[in-house]
């Protein structure tokens, strides 16, 4: 009996197949033979998309996982369409909702929110149910941009759905793991069980790399999605007060994200002047050529508004960056300021820049910080053994482990 599936993003359509972003696409592929096969129920984007490049790294393997296309949402501003998809979506999941023996729903997202109203209104009643929650929605959408008059009408309502059926979700669910503590705090008394689980990312091919043991420069390094929320505006704020201090600074930035804001973080780099200062590096795929990277990075820095828990901190603690990270999310509770990292407010520019001059200034410090940064991901590996994403989920998914 195969599982439904609800994700949190996009599929991209790759001829006749289907493809997402790696991390989430290894993670299903494994899923999928773990469990018997997945039913997922993607929101499918063509290649003239936003951000399509990302979400078409990965093919998905048919033989396992059979893809139930939903249409994707428009980015932008929406007009009337946005509220045509939202039906559509909902439309399937009433369609589809009571067949469901055994579901994953990967929230927060406006499709998983649809898909759990679904399930209430057609009294659908799984044999086994699970949520694996990312992020909190609630504070990533304060600092979401709302382009167009239609989008700041829907925002504030979305938000509203998105949070009540997720809480109703968690609540309802036989288990559901969360993406870092702050999660965990937020909903451990909420659901029937709710644990904190490690990122959608292989611990142990990590653990098997050498970290850097030589000399760093000067460059900072960012690496993720470049979406709003993740900070990068204060990050460029940042550089030009770092480089007051520190000349030879330079900034590489390591993603790629929907064109018309990658465009607007390219018009804010030269608006302060820094354009011979920033480098766009767009995509590079997990390997060796980005393991180099975090390698050669004078500092790796996490400027985010809001996260869960981000897995290019795992990366960075890997292969022995030092880090200067935004205090959001669950990173406060795993890394200790001064010890694994320097931490910050979000959105405090001067701040960042000040501590990201502190640890270019201080071989010392940085060599510190990248030795305990080390150690604790191998503690974490330690931890994690056996535990990793798609095995705890194959596992809390069988109905041989379930009383119903």
């Amino acid at each position: 009996m195969t599982v439904a599936v609800i994700p949190a993003g996009g599929l991209a359509k790759v001829g006749a197949s289907y493809a997402t972003y790696p991390s989430y696409g290894e993670l299903l592929d494994e899923l999928a033979v773990r469990v018997g096969g997945l039913e997922i129920y993607g929101p499918v984007i063509e290649p003239n998309y936003p951000e399509y490049e990302y979400h078409s790294a990965h093919l998905l393997n048919p033989c396992h996982c059979k893809v139930i296309p939903l249409p994707a949402h428009p980015r932008g501003e929406p007009r009337a369409r946005i509220l045509k998809n939202y039906t559509a979506q909902f439309l399937i999941f009433l369609r589809h909702a009571r067949s469901w023996r055994r579901v994953l729903i990967y929230t927060p997202s406006i499709t998983a929110a649809l898909a759990t109203l679904a399930w209430r209104v057609m009294h659908a009643s799984p044999r086994v149910s699970v949520a694996y929650v990312w992020g909190d929605w609630q504070q990533l959408a304060e600092v979401l941009p709302q382009r167009g008059a239609l989008r700041r009408v829907l925002d504030p309502v979305q938000r509203r759905v998105i949070t009540h059926q997720e809480a109703w979700l968690v609540g309802h669910a036989d288990a559901t793991l969360v993406a870092g503590r702050a999660l965990l705090r937020k909903y451990r008394d909420l659901g029937k069980m709710v644990t904190e689980t490690p990122p959608m990312i292989r611990l142990g091919e990590l653990a098997g790399l050498q970290p850097s043991s030589g000399q760093r420069g000067s460059h900072l390094v960012t690496v993720g999605r470049l979406v709003p929320g993740k900070g990068i505006e204060t990050l460029l704020e940042a550089l030009l007060l770092v480089r007051r201090e520190v000349p030879s600074a330079r900034l590489r930035i390591v993603g790629n994200g929907d064109s018309q804001y990658v465009s607007e973080l390219k018009a804010i780099s030269a608006r302060l002047g820094l354009i011979n200062a920033v480098r766009f590096e767009g995509i590079i795929p997990n390997g060796e050529q980005l393991w180099s990277v975090y390698r050669d990075a004078g500092l790796f820095v996490c400027p985010s508004l809001s996260e869960g828990f981000p897995r290019v901190i795992y990366e960075a603690l890997a292969l022995g960056a030092p880090i200067v990270s935004t205090t959001v999310g669950g990173i406060p509770d795993m890394l200790s300021d001064r010890v694994h990292a320097l931490l910050v407010p979000p959105g405090d520019a001067p701040t960042l820049a000040a501590a990201c001059v502190t640890v270019l200034n201080d071989s010392s410090l940085a060599q510190r910080l990248a030795r305990a940064g080390r150690a604790l991901f191998e503690d974490v590996c330690r931890r994690a053994v056996g535990a990793g994403p798609a095995s705890r989920l194959a596992i809390l998914l069988d109905e041989n482990n379930r009383g119903k």
